[in-house]
């Protein structure tokens, strides 16, 4: 039985899909943002605001998608669960990519900021993790995004995310996902991933 837990879950979407993938999966979703009514056990995971050390130290997995960014200090965020987590625990880190890219997006978003993959790399080694792998995601359509986030540079924060029509979503989502499972991209993307593990020798 694997035991997953999800730092930063939101609605736990990331974690879920695993747990399609692994049907013996046991999700714990970490948020301190949830409401009242959120907290408990749904969908096959748990949900809660703050994790305990039992339930980090458990961990086979532990999940970052999309959090280090929303931190004034990504080192002692991340640190502090390294710490208890258990040796051989596998860590999954994605940020987004490149400053070059902040938009009114990141705003929204209250990001503090977007990281080329040798920044992230350092930031999970200094925080006494072993780089497993390291690439770049959704590269395929970087040109074309860095384009318009030029082109809206300025404007008052607002959101990215809007439903596209079905036949551009089905193009897009073929050529990502060859990208994904074809290619180990360490040139550009909208973001950057990592996946580590903690060393047995690990005592500090």
């Amino acid at each position: 039985m694997q035991s997953v837990l999800d730092v930063g879950a939101g609605s736990g979407f990331f974690s879920l899909a695993l747990t399609r993938e692994c049907r013996d999966a046991v999700v714990t979703c970490v948020d301190p943002n949830y409401r009242d009514d959120e907290l408990g056990e749904h969908d096959r995971a748990l949900y809660v605001r703050v994790a305990d050390p039992q339930t980090v130290s458990r961990a086979d997995t532990m999940l970052f998608i999309d959090v280090l960014e929303h931190v004034d200090d990504d080192r002692s965020l991340l640190r502090s669960y390294v710490d208890l987590a258990a040796p051989g625990c596998v860590i999954v880190v994605s940020v987004p990519a490149f400053m070059s890219l902040w938009s009114p997006h990141d705003d929204f978003l209250e990001h503090r900021r977007r990281y080329r993959l040798t920044d992230i790399e350092r930031v999970v080694r200094e925080s006494g993790l072993e780089v497993v792998e390291a690439r770049y995601l959704f590269g395929a359509i970087l040109p074309a995004v860095w384009a318009v986030r030029r082109l809206r540079r300025g404007r008052a924060a607002a959101s990215d995310m809007r439903p596209t029509l079905r036949p551009l979503n089905w193009f897009l989502a073929t050529i990502l996902s060859f990208e994904h499972r074809h290619l180990r991209n360490r040139l550009g993307g909208l973001s950057a991933f990592v996946v580590a593990r903690k060393r047995g020798d690990d005592a500090d």
